[in-house]
């Protein structure tokens, strides 16, 4: 039974890059103040849609965007400020 070596390097690189995603997506959607599409979204950060999915759900569980229509988001009310 060998377990795997944990590396605090690849997490630190995890958890900045899930950041990094979601500044992309806040920076689309603060040039496009009337909202996006999930599929507009992943088109302008060059992302799956999938994972464009999971982090606008996170972003919209913490106000930072909020859903517009169904797979559609714009800013939400922490990026009005």
């Amino acid at each position: 039974m060998s377990e795997k070596p944990h590396h605090r390097d690849d997490e630190k690189t995890g958890g900045i890059q899930v950041i990094a995603r979601a500044a992309k997506i806040l920076n689309a959607l603060g040039e496009q103040p009337g909202g996006m599409s999930l599929g507009e979204i992943a088109q302008a950060v060059d992302l799956p849609r999938s994972t464009v999915q999971r982090i606008v759900a996170a972003l919209d569980a913490t106000q930072w965007c909020v859903a517009t229509a169904p797979a559609a988001c714009a800013l939400g009310q922490r990026c009005c400020v």
